[in-house]
């Protein structure tokens, strides 16, 4: 069945959402390193920018979440962010008590020992708003270049997206919270109907299109996604197998298709 693909071994296609984030921290090295040792070869993670410009691997802009505190990624700068704590002691008490936000460059740099692994990029929109598109997405796309090839980058907002584009030639994706008559209109003004592919991240949507020669990224025709457990505090995590092992059915995991090009 189409939720039995695999891309040769025994797991199913599928992506990490912020990490193996059942069982570590969320977007943290320890998440992303995890699920890449599980042989998974297809992460997610988010990306804000702190007070001085340093892309951080971050999903909310509070630190409340995960760092049990108050305070805005944007408002600190790299050095003092990087000193935080973000074990989630909410969820896993003090075990992760010494775990901090990695940079965008320390993800890349571990990037470059996982061979064949592909990194979905999302740029998030608290930090388009709070230093504008170009700071970010420049910021950004610098970062990547040692391994932009192996990146889609996807946001919620598609004029960043199509910029992207046109700034690096990488792959990309848009994630929309529904898919509307109104989101397919928008759609089909810019992308090509042929390369059209629909699909679903995490709490919201991804639609994009394959590259000029019908490259996909997953090496499949109908890739396989990882969503969010469905817990109370919508906490990410790795769907299939893993999943299982770490108690939670896959009957739990919203599950869907991705769309990139």
């Amino acid at each position: 069945t189409d939720t039995q693909m695999t891309t040769g071994t025994s797991l199913p296609e599928i992506v990490a959402h912020r990490g193996n984030a059942v069982e570590f921290p969320e977007n943290t090295l320890q998440a992303l390193a995890s699920a890449v040792e599980l042989g998974v070869k297809h992460v997610e993670f988010d990306v804000q920018l702190t007070s001085d410009k340093v892309p951080v691997v971050f999903h909310d802009s509070n630190l409340e979440r995960v760092a049990s505190r108050e305070g805005n990624v944007h408002e600190l700068t790299w050095a003092q962010l990087s000193a935080i704590p973000v074990g989630e002691d909410k969820r896993f008490g003090q075990r992760f008590a010494h775990t901090y936000p990695p940079s965008l460059a320390q993800v890349v740099d571990a990037m470059e020992g996982w061979d064949g692994v592909t990194a979905f990029v999302e740029v998030k929109r608290a930090s388009l708003r709070n230093f504008g598109r170009e700071t970010v997405l420049r910021r950004v796309a610098e970062v990547l270049m040692p391994v932009l090839s192996r990146c889609v980058l996807i946001s919620f907002d598609l004029p960043s997206v199509k910029v992207l584009r046109l700034m690096t030639g990488a792959r990309i994706g848009w994630v929309i919270t529904g898919y509307t008559d109104a989101v397919r209109d928008d759609v089909m003004d810019h992308i090509d109907r042929e390369h059209q592919i629909e699909g679903r991240v995490g709490e919201g949507k991804v639609f994009g299109f394959a590259g000029e020669n019908g490259e996909r990224p997953m090496g499949s025709a109908r890739p396989h996604l990882v969503g969010g457990l469905n817990a109370p505090t919508r906490a990410p995590g790795l769907v299939g197998k893993r999943a299982q092992i770490a108690g939670r059915p896959t009957s739990d995991i919203e599950r869907g298709r991705v769309g990139f090009c």
